[in-house]
């Protein structure tokens, strides 16, 4: 009987120790180390990979359990050439995620880890709370937080024009309507609909005057700057259009290489209004999408030639050699950053160098033209629902908050 409860005592401390025994997971042995570039566009991760001895055309970046293949892109082998297509950032729950490359030849598979250089840090708009995301040592690192930081927003309301820039105007039965005053009605209810929500919101003007560097809105204190240094996911811009034809409806402006909000935007607003009637940049129903042509380049060459005949070719060498569309709009543009190919570098005489062009933390920006002011059904169609237009924008947002990728 007292073997009996040895040998029992005995089981119940290995037990216990092999209960709380750490178990160690083997670290992943590579067989060498790659270089790429990788960036964000939203909340939307991608990865453009440096041309070298590796087969791509076999190749995958492994998150965790996920594997996502490479493709063939313009500008070589990437996870996608269209924006929404990435890898989504918000998918991931809390907890760590190897972070490599993996290369298979038919008889054996490679790893490889991505130089780390990246130092890279994301914060998700807000769902059932708020989340940290970290690149390190080849590995995604998850965390839950309490709050953003200061610095970062959900997502940045900006009412367009402002001050000395009224936008487009509409006169009807002795009364003037300005662009900038209409936009503004609209964005002040909608940041208080999407607080009200419980999202971090920021407007870059509160009342009728040019939000920061009137001047230029690429260089210090600008407009793009500011709209970059509030670091959100998301910035709708809200304008009003105008056209000497019979223009109607609204207009959801975003990059060529295919942003995921423009489709959410529509649904809503076509529940109050109707799409615009323009075909031209039309990428499908109520979107559009404009990118710079050659007449556009060959006029600005003109103008600049006209101050300093050595800048005349010299600053758009990008634009001239780019192997894809170039966005037509600054805010859609530049505020993508590496994403959708920003070029403001300072040689153009007028504009100061965008200082975020390279960042790799690209923001969706839209620019949303509600209804045309110079059209008096559409125009109060829009004036007389400030309300409908912004609780609709609203819903867009919140729509794609509590969509899965």
């Amino acid at each position: 009987m007292k073997k009996l409860i040895i040998a029992l005592m005995l089981v119940f401390v290995l037990g216990a120790c092999q209960e709380n025994e750490v178990v160690e997971v083997p670290k992943i042995e590579f067989d060498g180390e790659l270089t790429g570039q990788l960036f964000t566009y939203g909340e939307f991760l991608h990865l453009d990979m440096v041309p070298s001895q590796v087969d791509y055309h076999n190749a995958s970046l492994v998150i965790g359990e996920r594997e996502l293949p490479f493709v063939e892109g313009v500008n070589g082998f990437t996870l996608s050439d269209v924006l929404k297509e990435g890898f989504f950032l918000p998918s991931l729950e809390v907890g760590e995620y190897d972070f490599y490359i993996k290369t298979s030849n038919g008889e054996s598979e490679q790893k490889y880890s991505l130089k780390d250089e990246f130092n890279f840090t994301f914060y998700p708009i807000k769902r059932e709370g708020y989340k940290k995301i970290q690149l390190t040592e080849n590995k995604l690192v998850v965390t839950a937080i309490d709050a953003l930081p200061e610095d970062v927003y959900d997502i940045v309301i900006d009412p367009g024009h402002g001050g000395m820039d009224s936008g487009a105007v509409g006169k009807f039965d002795g009364e003037v309507y300005t662009e900038e005053v209409e936009v503004l009605e609209v964005s002040l209810r909608l940041e208080k609909l999407l607080q009200d929500a419980g999202y971090k919101v920021k407007l870059t003007r509160y009342v009728d005057e040019y939000p920061g560097n009137v001047r230029d809105m690429f260089g210090e204190g600008g407009r793009i700057q500011m709209l970059h240094e509030a670091n959100p996911k998301l910035v709708y811009s809200l304008h009003l259009n105008s056209h000497p034809q019979d223009r109607h409806g609204f207009e959801i402006y975003c990059t060529s290489r295919g942003g995921v909000i423009p489709s959410f935007i529509v649904e809503e607003l076509s529940k109050i209004s109707q799409s615009s009637n323009s075909l031209y940049h039309k990428a499908s129903d109520g979107v559009y999408s404009r990118f710079l042509s050659e007449s556009d380049i060959k006029s600005w060459q003109e103008s600049l030639a006209e101050r300093e005949e050595s800048k005349r070719y010299e600053m758009f060498e990008v634009l001239l050699t780019s192997k894809r569309k170039v966005d037509y709009y600054a805010v859609v543009r530049e505020l993508g950053a590496l994403a959708t190919d920003a070029y403001e570098d300072g040689r153009r005489p007028d504009r100061a160098e965008n200082k975020y062009r390279e960042s790799v933390y690209g923001v969706e920006a839209v620019l949303v033209e509600m209804a045309f002011i110079d059209d008096r059904e559409d125009f109060f169609r829009f004036k007389e629902n400030y309300d409908g237009f912004a609780k609709a924008l609203r819903d867009s947002f919140i729509n794609y908050v509590n969509t899965d990728y």
